[in-house]
């Protein structure tokens, strides 16, 4: 409908409304004595239903036209209730009696809508009521006209009218949204409800791009299943194009669909509901910038979007284009007023605003510190209040100067908290309003009191450092060795008499860039000596401590001095280091004794030849193995220790390759050192096993040096000395064992009391006929037998470091999912909180490890409060930095999750603390702790790429964080399962044999195979097993546990084979796989199951093994 055609409608209302009016006049009761006796009310020429009722709706008049127009005679409606003309739905709602309402207020009531006619079929009309005056109201006057012959039209006019009132209604919706979210979403709710669409959305402009973000989206039922796509970016390609030109588009779907800007969804078109016709509009600023833009799309009630709903769309646009700005307006003072409070509270100062009254308007949160009082009880008291009466005479004049817009600084004494007085600096800023007149001050407060602490301190500390140079300087100077003193930058400060007659001279203020040239030093060899390698220069440059470094000093007056000495930092006691000293001594005399004994050496001949004799003495007679051998791995000299310790003869020991008598298994070592022995390296404490004449073996500890083309190697027997460690070693571990029965033993009871209980309770409602609560008994105890399932892993995984099995993890979800385990596993006198951050990264790791890792700590943190307490578990976000002094040592700078664990018990001494993360370690009575929970929490942190950290002081409670890297791939969680497919049922004939000694899980096995119908035979034990292998019935699969009586399972499953060529076999273990199977132990043919297991993977195996498909 275009314009024009609407305006000939509203007119054609109003000639409507003025015809009714007229009969309405005509209807009143003429004036008594005006001789017009006719009574027009109920003159059906005037083409009206005329009613009239009391003032309960009850009818009293009723023309012919009413009777036309409904069908009831006068003497049927005369007297019933007015109620009987509405339609169920009106009287629902009291349709009639608010209108009765409207009209005693207003004088008249006007509406439109349909009427229930007397055999049942409806009547629209347009309806005008008006109340008869007599006391309140003597009754009412109802005037109808038909308007059935034009439903469309009414229905247009009155779908028009609705639009435009939930028009004005959406803008007083739009205009009182609190922020901009809430307008963005108000917007898109009225665009949808204005134009009567089933889906609509809001989206602001982000970047110069005009690309869009939609924030907003608006969906009626029938596309329900799309809620939450508006997390989807756009993908559409139509959103700029209608914002380019700030001009509103309306299309139909076909025009939509052949758009060529239009690119579709791509990939997300399955997440996207469908585009069923389209009209857009942008929002355009008071600047004409674009804003965003309001979409709608499939009309309701089919059809194409119409002029109509472009100019409604349009004009809603403007309405939400002003929100919009208002709304970034808004926020953005509210941004730059929270920074402003937040940089304010963040300032060590007192800040404040103090009106022209002298009352406090605004103050930061350090007044709440500084005087220990609410800032709620200070504002709006004055500063002579807050103050006092003696720290406001002080301020008084400069208060008055400062209302006179002169800016005030000056130094005062400051009441604080506790009737303390603090040295302050105070500011005093005039404000002026707009028209330039000061109507206030701001205050800025810094407190000197340290400051000034600190120069009193550093003035007496300068004094007394200055008496105790000169104290020191005394001293040193009385010292025979020579003392040199450099400051932090390596200059020389302070030289003593003995180093000046050392150097023959004494220069100060000497950089060590300078040390060699002005003080004339040169090496032993008679070079000018390195500035950079002088002992003073690394203690001072670096921080070196050096010792025993000689060098020579060429003095001025032609001397040459030997001196000796070595060089140290000087640092404070918090580690900072201040300068160097170099010690030293005059070695002159002592290096001309040492020419004169080199001049001896020549001598030394005869003494060299007795040492040669008594070197082959001890080569004779040693109880250690020693000889000379070839890189071609065969002997060149062997002492007769060899003889005596391995039975071999000298002859055989030079002959045969030295690698012949070394244990296979340390021969690849051997190789090796051999190799590094070649490349000119020492090797010391390599140790072999070698083979003895009789054939037992020893093991020797060697060290070997490199020669001219050979090695000389000597070996001590250390057998007896490994064996006492090994020993030594199964006593440690026999104590180890110990101490894991007792925890591990106290965590299984745990776990069994869990299953007992539910299958009691499942037992006892069984009993009663209850089965609705049967399935939460079951799934308790399935809970913890998989619990114990994953405990005995877990210990196998300790022990063998088992690899983890990493996956995407939301730990918000995984601490939400046992957090009623944790609350049955604390008790009733720990409380529980927990502060799980929004928006939490997801980390790759082990979920049942991470569980696990947070159940000990929880644990832990129980016993650790055996009065009760509180335990707290956080997660938040973390991003640790290199140089972040809070982020720890030895995790890796990067994106962090954190679980926090803290509770209020006891916390741990600094010993305790040191070794925490050791395994079997615990201070725990003996059966009440393994000693693993923090260690395996560790190694699990380890491997998993992150970190913990352990917190705790005594009777102050422990913290434990816990570091998991930010995992940035994709999530596999979200996808769902499919249900889990029927097992097919077995071959006709196919017979499967379980041996397993253990009648539960036989009995167990052999229902499984029952219910996949499969015939089952059944033996206990490794020999029964047999007996029935060697008989002829047919025999598919064997299923065997491997650890049998009488016979293992690999035993079996041989003979069996031997007998069966080609049996296929699944073995049954209860330790973890790889455990106790060795590499090799299972053959084409044959699988392995670990204990425990569920149905589901019996199944599996069994059709893995049969070769049928799952």
């Amino acid at each position: 409908m275009g314009a024009g055609s609407k305006d000939e409608e509203i007119a054609r209302l109003h000639r409507e409304n003025a015809e009714l009016r007229e009969a309405l006049r005509r209807s009143r009761p003429a004036p008594a004595g005006s001789g017009d006796a006719s009574d027009p009310i109920l003159d059906p020429a005037v083409g009206h239903a005329v009613v009239v009722t009391d003032s309960e709706g009850r009818i009293g008049e009723w023309n012919e036209a009413a009777r036309l127009l409904f069908g009831w005679d006068a003497h049927e409606a005369l007297g019933a209730d007015s109620r009987m003309m509405f339609t169920p739905e009106d009287r629902a709602i009291k349709a009639p009696e608010r209108e009765m309402e409207v009209a005693l207020a207003q004088g008249w009531a006007e509406v439109e809508r349909w009427h229930l006619r007397k055999d049942g079929s409806l009547i629209w009309t347009t309806d005008l009521l008006m109340p008869l005056r007599g006391g309140r109201a003597a009754g009412f006057l109802r005037i109808l006209r038909d308007r059935t012959e034009d439903p469309k039209a009414m229905y247009d006019q009155g779908r028009r009218t609705e639009q435009l009132r939930a028009l004005v209604e959406a803008a007083q919706v739009i205009v009182a949204a609190p922020r901009l979210d809430d307008t963005v979403r108000a917007i898109a709710e009225a665009a949808r409800r204005v134009v009567g669409a089933h889906q609509a959305a809001c989206s602001l402009t982000r970047g110069p791009d005009r690309s869009q973000a939609i924030v907003a989206v608006d969906l009626s039922e029938k596309y329900a299943r799309w809620r939450g796509h508006d997390a989807l970016t756009d993908a559409s390609g139509v959103h700029e194009w209608a914002a380019e030109g700030h001009r509103t588009l309306r299309m139909t779907q076909r025009e939509l669909l052949a758009h060529p800007r239009l690119r579709g969804f791509g990939a997300e078109t399955g997440r996207h509901p469908p585009m069923r016709g389209w009209l857009a509009t942008p929002l355009v600023g008071s600047d004409g910038r674009n804003l965003g833009l309001i979409q709608l799309s499939d009309k309701e009630g089919g059809g194409d979007f119409d002029e109509a709903d472009e100019a409604l769309v349009a004009q809603l646009a403007r309405f939400a284009a002003s929100a919009v700005e208002r709304a970034l307006a808004e926020a953005h003072v509210r941004e730059r007023e929270e920074q402003l409070r937040l940089l304010a509270d963040a300032l060590p100062l007192l800040v404040s605003f103090i009106g022209r009254d002298q009352r406090y308007v605004v103050m930061n949160k350090a007044h709440e510190d500084w005087f220990e009082v609410p800032r709620s009880e200070m504002l709006g008291r004055t500063i002579r209040e807050v103050l006092g009466e003696e720290a406001y005479a002080q301020r008084r004049d400069r208060i008055e100067a400062a209302l006179r817009g002169e800016p005030m600084r000056f130094d005062a004494v400051t009441p604080a908290t506790r009737g303390t007085r603090r040295d302050t600096q105070v500011h005093y800023l005039p404000r002026r309003d707009a028209d330039g007149t000061v109507d206030g001050f701001y205050g800025v407060v810094l407190d000197l009191t340290e400051q000034k602490e600190a120069e009193r301190a550093l003035q007496a500390a300068r004094e007394e450092a200055e008496r105790e140079a000169a104290r020191t300087g005394a001293i040193l100077s009385q010292l025979a060795e020579g003392v040199i003193v450099t400051d932090e930058a390596g200059r020389i400060v302070f030289i003593n008499e003995a180093a000046r007659r050392i150097h023959g001279t004494a220069q100060l203020g000497v950089g060590p860039e300078d040390y060699t040239r002005r003080y004339r030093l040169f090496t032993v060899e008679g070079e000018p000596f390195p500035p950079e390698d002088l002992p003073l220069s690394r203690a001072a440059l670096k921080g070196e401590t050096v010792e025993d470094v000689r060098w020579i000093v060429r003095r001025s007056d032609g001397r040459e001095v030997v001196a000796v000495g070595g060089a140290r930092p000087v640092r404070t006691p918090d580690g900072h280091q201040v300068g160097a000293v170099l010690t030293m001594r005059d070695d002159t005399a002592r290096a001309a004794a040492e020419a004169q004994l080199r001049r001896l050496n020549q001598d030394l001949e005869t003494e060299v030849e007795a040492r040669t004799a008594e070197r082959d003495r001890i080569w004779q007679n040693s109880t250690e193995l020693m000889g000379v051998f070839g890189f071609d791995g065969l002997r060149r000299e062997v002492n007769p220790a060899w003889t005596r310790m391995l039975g071999w003869p000298e002859e055989t020991l030079l002959s045969a390759p030295f690698t012949e008598i070394i244990h296979p298994g340390d021969r690849t070592r051997f190789l090796t050192a051999a190799a590094r022995l070649r490349a000119g390296d020492r090797i010391v404490a390599f140790e072999a096993r070698l083979r003895h004449a009789d054939g037992t073996w020893r093991t020797v500890s060697w060290t070997a040096v490199p020669g001219d083309g050979v090695f000389h190697a000597i070996g001590r027997d250390v057998t007896e000395q490994r064996q006492a460690e090994e020993a030594l070693r199964q006593s440690q571990k026999m104590e180890a064992v110990g101490q894991l029965t007792g925890g591990i033993a106290h965590d299984f009871n745990n776990l069994l009391a869990g299953i007992i209980g539910s299958l009691d309770l499942l037992q006892a409602r069984l009993r009663q006929g209850r089965t609705g609560e049967v399935g939460r008994y079951v799934e308790a105890a399935m809970s913890s037998a998989q619990r114990a399932a994953a405990l005995t892993h877990r210990l196998l995984a300790f022990s063998r470091r088992q690899p983890l099995d990493p996956k995407p993890v939301e730990a918000n979800r995984l601490v939400a999912g046992v957090e009623d385990l944790l609350r049955r596993t604390l008790g009733p006198g720990i409380a529980l909180g927990l502060t799980l951050e929004p928006g939490l990264w997801r980390t790759l790791c082990d979920p049942i490890q991470l569980e696990s890792a947070l159940l000990n700590l929880c644990i832990n943190a129980r016993d650790a409060m055996p009065d009760g307490g509180r335990l707290a578990i956080e997660t938040t976000n973390v991003r640790l930095a290199g140089s972040d002094a809070a982020s720890p040592r030895e995790v890796a700078p990067g994106d962090y999750v954190a679980i926090v664990v803290s509770d209020t018990g006891i916390g741990m001494p600094p010993e305790v603390l040191a070794r925490v993360f050791e395994p079997f370690f615990t201070t725990k009575p003996l059966g009440q702790g393994t000693g693993l929970g923090l260690s395996m929490v560790y190694g699990f942190a380890r491997q998993s790429g992150g970190h913990v950290q352990v917190q705790s002081e005594e009777g102050r409670g422990t913290t434990v964080r816990l570091y998991l890297p930010r995992h940035a791939g994709g999530t596999e969680e979200g996808a769902g399962e499919a249900p889990p497919a029927e097992p097919p049922l077995a071959e006709a004939g196919q017979t499967v044999l379980v041996v397993e000694d253990e009648a539960v899980v036989r009995d167990l096995v052999v229902e499984v195979l029952g219910e996949l119908g499969y015939e089952a035979l059944e033996a206990p034990d490794g020999p029964a097993g047999l007996r029935l292998l060697q008989e002829s019935r047919r025999i598919d699969l064997l299923i065997t546990d491997v650890g049998l009586p009488g016979l293992d399972g690999r035993q079996l499953a041989d003979q069996g084979r031997a007998l069966r060529p080609g049996l296929r076999v699944l073995f049954v273990t209860g330790f973890a796989e790889g455990a106790t199977i060795s590499e090799g132990f299972l053959e084409p043919g044959m699988a392995l199951l670990t204990k425990p297991f569920a149905v589901a993977t019996l199944m599996a195996k069994i059709r893995e093994a049969l070769g049928r498909p799952g």
